[in-house]
């Protein structure tokens, strides 16, 4: 991250995404297949996180 000059806090909320994603998946998100990704971007849509969030975490 430090390579594409990410400041810290950009850094923290990339490191906060990737766990909440990892939780949600139950392993490693270097897994993750597409689907498992449009699956998480419907699990935060059905769990009423707002669009921003939704885009924050889905970046990350």
């Amino acid at each position: 991250m430090s390579a594409r000059k990410l400041g810290p806090a950009s850094q923290v909320g990339h490191l906060r995404a990737c766990k909440r994603f990892a939780a949600w998946l139950g392993r490693s998100p270097e897994t993750a297949e597409p689907d498992d990704v449009r699956d998480f971007q419907q699990h935060l849509v059905e769990t009423g996180t707002s669009i921003c969030t939704r885009n924050r975490t889905i970046r990350g």
